[in-house]
């Protein structure tokens, strides 16, 4: 049996260190939705309220998974931050259009662009 739980990490946009990047790698199923909420939920825990999911790399992203980033967004928000994601892939774009997740969240083509929209607008 293989581990298809996503793979994470996270980083400083590179022109505004108050703003993260997590890039999320792997499928978002069921099993590896819980993973990608506790790891975001710490990062927000650490202060840190600006945030880019990037998910262009996500092979998959179901309803639990979709639910765990709705639950990052509203977490982030109580605490007066902003989340927005960063994706390309027709996939998962339709995935979130369809789950209705665009209107919790803006989406960019990439985690740069994102990041500068973080950076200048809030």
């Amino acid at each position: 049996m293989t581990d298809s739980a996503p793979r994470m990490r996270h980083y400083s946009a590179p022109n505004n260190p108050s703003v993260i990047v997590a890039e999320i790698v792997g499928m978002v199923d069921i099993h590896g939705s819980t993973r990608l909420l506790d790891f975001m939920l710490s990062l927000i825990a650490q202060g840190h309220w600006k945030l880019v999911i990037d998910v262009d790399r996500a092979d998959f992203v179901d309803g639990a998974g979709l639910d765990a980033l709705t639950g990052v967004f509203n977490a982030a928000n109580r605490h007066g931050g902003y989340v927005v994601l960063a994706c390309s892939q027709e996939l998962v774009l339709r995935q979130c259009r369809s789950a209705g997740v665009t209107k919790f969240f803006s989406i960019w083509p990439d985690s740069s662009e994102a990041a500068a929209f973080l950076s200048s607008s809030l």
